[in-house]
């Protein structure tokens, strides 16, 4: 057990920050700075987690105004029109599975489910990638 008395504790206390904008209201990000594509360093994959730091801040644009692959982080992506396909093909399927295990956890068919929404392409290239792998 300790021994310090309850008067040698501070107090809890709880801070819970006002939204900037409301559900329904409308967002500004106008502060946001948007690079331009390919503009952004692309980190070797063994580097120092604190050498990168910066990169979680900032917004890594891949795809030009023309929906070109471009920069660092486009280098050695050449597919062709049947792997893009199957691709696309893979992200579909996964937004569907995704659609049916959100509706099966609120029908409380399951008790936890993480969506994939928006990061599709990262779920489908890591299992690419394992898959050449091995």
């Amino acid at each position: 057990m300790d021994d310090r008395s309850e008067g040698e504790f501070a107090p809890l206390s709880l801070n819970v920050p006002e939204p900037e904008v409301r559900p329904g209201g409308q967002p500004d990000f106008s502060k946001v700075q948007i690079p331009k594509a390919g503009t952004v360093r692309r980190p070797p994959v063994d580097v120092d987690p604190e050498e990168i730091r910066d990169l979680a801040f900032t917004i890594i644009r891949v795809l030009s105004r023309d929906g070109q692959a471009v920069g660092p982080w486009a280098e050695g992506l050449d597919l062709d029109n049947d792997t893009l396909l199957k691709g696309l093909r893979d992200m579909m399927t996964l937004r569907a599975f995704d659609a049916r295990m959100l509706m099966a956890q609120r029908q409380q068919k399951t008790s936890f489910y993480m969506q994939h929404l928006g990061e599709e392409a990262v779920s489908c290239a890591f299992r690419w990638r394992c898959a050449r792998a091995t």
